[in-house]
């Protein structure tokens, strides 16, 4: 049997260069790829955060190095590279406790990399670990109990699903400096805004 969906793979393509003759981006090589662990779920969303690869499965979220290379100081001071590492050497988990089904509700900012677990219905704010700000901002009860049923397994928040949409809608509003999380419920629809300057720099729930 071919197998022609890997779900728990990174694959990256050659590096780019200015003037190429083939398009880089479109080659794959064999060797450039490595397997998260699977059990964690499928990988739902890749993002570049930070000069860092973050991935997101369904109960884990990791970084994977890219290209990294070994560096020693010899006697009189100076540099020496002792190899690469390839494209992905390697991978480690930020948390096996927390990851996102949805993949639009992974949002980057100039502060931290939030994301929305809907298996723990929770919104949480990473700066070097997970922190559960819906837990500690006074929003456990209500994404407790509003979001549940389809919105929790489906993610389509663009497309028409019977004649609805599921999933979960995000952007970050630079100019207030708020996080727009849009929650798509077949014909409900509310959008939760957080912002990060709000309560004195420390950040906090401001309206839907």
């Amino acid at each position: 049997n071919i197998t022609e969906e890997h779900p728990h793979q990174l694959w990256a393509s050659d590096s780019k260069v200015d003037g190429e003759l083939l398009d880089r981006w479109r080659v794959f090589r064999v060797a450039n790829r490595t397997e998260v662990n699977g059990i964690y779920g499928p990988i739902n969303r890749i993002i570049n955060y930070r000069d860092k690869l973050y991935f997101y499965q369904d109960m884990a979220f990791g970084i994977a190095s890219i290209d990294e290379r070994s560096v020693i100081t010899d006697q009189s001071g100076q540099e020496l590279v002792l190899g690469s590492g390839g494209v992905f050497p390697d991978y480690q988990y930020v948390s096996t406790l927390t990851g996102s089904y949805h993949q639009f509700c992974i949002v980057p900012t100039e502060n931290a990399l939030y994301h929305y677990d809907a298996r723990l219905k929770k919104l949480f704010k990473y700066t070097g670990g997970p922190n559960p700000i819906s837990d500690v901002k006074g929003m456990k009860a209500y994404f407790a109990n509003k979001l549940t049923g389809a919105i929790q397994t489906t993610d389509n928040p663009i497309y028409f699903n019977n004649g609805e949409r599921y999933g979960i809608s995000s952007t970050y509003d630079f100019r207030y400096s708020e996080l727009l999380m849009t929650f798509i419920d077949g014909e409900t629809k509310y959008t939760v805004v957080y912002g990060e300057n709000a309560n004195e720099g420390k950040g906090a729930f401001t309206g839907f």
